[in-house]
């Protein structure tokens, strides 16, 4: 097995070295190493060029196209069997490669593995954010539907299964790694190994922190099509009820519903027979887990997503 690491970089001057550099120092020797430069304007085409490691190819890009669109490009004339990504601001701990790609090997029911991390921040407010996102990449408990759990540049995955599922999505700006694992998820096993090996930097100009808003209305949306796809597998029947806060329906009808197909009901949170006719989708808000609390109670079957719309 040959593995190719990839890596789409934007204006990424002041981390990029250091990433470039913990792939280059893996006790996993055998690998190729593709980075697209997306049109940098910083200082970041410099470094690149600077690169004297016989393993890593420049790939330049004249004007931005995005990273999902960059990874595609990347994976396309990479030569190996398993895909490793590297964001360009991340640390890959120096066994990283060698114990993903082993556990892929020995277990080829998996397509997709990743990790647990640590966060690596440098300003004190990012504190409480860097345990939220550790405490939820480093938990092995299902939340297929919720959110993303896995960290995007922890993925090792087969270029097989990735060509199978028609890779990267230019769809989505920001969540292109959720829709990936997804519809990963459809295929084959994925999983993480539980131990950190991954340094996941946090900084305030990274691309889901710029736009919050859009980054979780991508991630609902991706969601919702995940129950879409799972339900049409166990039954013909598609009506879905949305529970939520006020402000939660009406924005999911504003800006979810159309980019989905099925029938869409809406309701407030009252519990009756009438409700297991539907597949129930709770938008996650503060009173929600005592509404599903009852939901269990009763043995109605829903689905819990994420939600930011309050």
């Amino acid at each position: 097995m040959k593995i190719s690491v990839v890596t789409a970089v934007y204006n990424g001057g002041d981390f990029v070295r250091d990433s470039i550099e913990s792939i280059l120092k893996q006790t996993q020797a055998n690998f190729e190493y593709i980075i697209v430069n997306d049109g940098s304007t910083d200082e970041t085409k410099d470094i690149l060029e600077q690169i004297a490691d016989t393993r890593v190819k420049i790939i330049h890009q004249e004007k931005n196209q995005g990273a999902a669109k960059c990874l595609q490009l990347a994976i396309e004339r990479a030569s190996g069997n398993l895909i490793a990504i590297q964001d360009a601001d991340d640390i890959s701990l120096p066994n990283r490669l060698e114990k993903q790609a082993a556990f892929l090997i020995n277990n080829p029911e998996y397509g997709l593995i990743g990790s647990y991390i640590q966060c690596v921040y440098q300003q004190k407010d990012l504190q409480r954010r860097a345990q939220f996102t550790e405490r939820l990449i480093n938990s092995t408990r299902p939340q297929d539907f919720y959110g993303s759990s896995y960290c995007h540049g922890t993925f090792m995955f087969s270029k097989e299964i990735y060509q199978l599922i028609g890779g990267y999505s230019t769809k989505y700006k920001i969540a292109y790694d959720y829709d990936l694992l997804q519809r990963f998820r459809f295929v084959t096993k994925i999983g993480k190994i539980p131990e950190v090996l991954y340094g996941y930097r946090l900084h305030a100009a990274s691309l889901s922190n710029q736009d919050i808003e859009e980054t979780n209305a991508e991630s609902l949306e991706i969601s919702i099509n995940g129950i879409v796809e799972l339900t049409k597998k166990v039954n013909s029947h598609q009506k879905f009820l949305i529970i939520g806060t006020d402000a939660a329906r009406y924005k999911f009808k504003e800006m979810i519903e159309p980019k989905l197909h099925g029938e869409f009901q809406y309701a407030a949170p009252i519990l009756n027979e009438s409700l297991k006719n539907y597949h129930i989708i709770i938008l996650d808000h503060r009173g929600s887990n005592k509404f599903t609390q009852e939901l269990n109670q009763k043995g109605f079957h829903f689905f819990k997503v994420w939600c930011s719309f309050h």
